[in-house]
């Protein structure tokens, strides 16, 4: 079944933008620091379902998180941009999803110290985003 982050990757994987950048290195927040960069990670930070009087409406709400990892600053940055200007404003059909809207609601830079006992750095830029959208067809009980 095809859920909301489903259809925001393949969002993302379409841009050629994005695309230029990250490749196929798109995936759920669960990567090391030693994956390959630049990438992206995400999850999701919340979820509320509407209801009505009769039960579930079938839209819903979701705010996603979304982290672009580089090793350098200016890549990482470039990567945001390109995220936000795929993701910020946009409504439609994706991965099956009906997409009401889609607005950033946070944007931030938080450089993340290795662990390795080096200097190195890593880049990464928080974005958060707010998605409504329609979940199922209207659920009558």
């Amino acid at each position: 079944m095809a859920t909301i982050e489903t259809a925001i990757v393949e969002r993302l994987r379409t841009s050629a933008l994005v695309n230029g950048l990250v490749q196929t290195r798109i995936s759920p927040w669960e990567g090391g620091q030693a994956d390959v960069l630049p990438r992206i990670t995400y999850f999701r930070v919340s979820s509320n379902r509407e209801h009505h009087m009769l039960g579930s409406s079938g839209f819903a709400f979701a705010n996603i998180q979304i982290d672009c990892w580089a090793e350098k600053y200016s890549t990482a940055k470039d990567l945001g941009e390109a995220v936000r200007r795929r993701l910020d404003g946009y409504r439609g059909t994706s991965a099956g999803h009906y997409v009401g809207h889609c607005h950033i609601i946070q944007d931030r830079d938080l450089p993340q110290r290795l662990s390795t006992g080096t200097e190195k750095s890593l880049y990464r830029i928080l974005q958060e985003y707010r998605i409504s959208f329609r979940e199922t067809a209207g659920i009558v009980n």
